[in-house]
């Protein structure tokens, strides 16, 4: 739902499990099967990325000191 911003089923009407199931995913007897590319569930996030061309401005006791494009979270100090 995260990832693909599904909407997700009804919160209520007899739903016990269904809120966040994909519901259904294929298409009747043409062309019976499901399409390449098919938003489904996967991973998402928690990525290794390496980045290049920093420079290590400072070394410190209480951390490192880089100049230049370091990935954080939006809005992020």
């Amino acid at each position: 739902m995260t990832r693909h911003h599904f909407k997700g089923g009804p919160h209520t009407h007899g739903q016990s499990h269904g809120e966040r199931a994909p519901g259904s995913i294929g298409m009747t007897t043409t062309p019976g099967r499901v399409f390449r590319g098919k938003r489904m569930a996967g991973r998402m996030g928690n990525e290794r990325v390496t980045i290049k061309k920093l420079k290590v401005v400072e070394v410190r006791d209480d951390g490192i000191l880089v100049k230049g494009l370091v990935p954080d979270i939006k809005q992020g100090c």
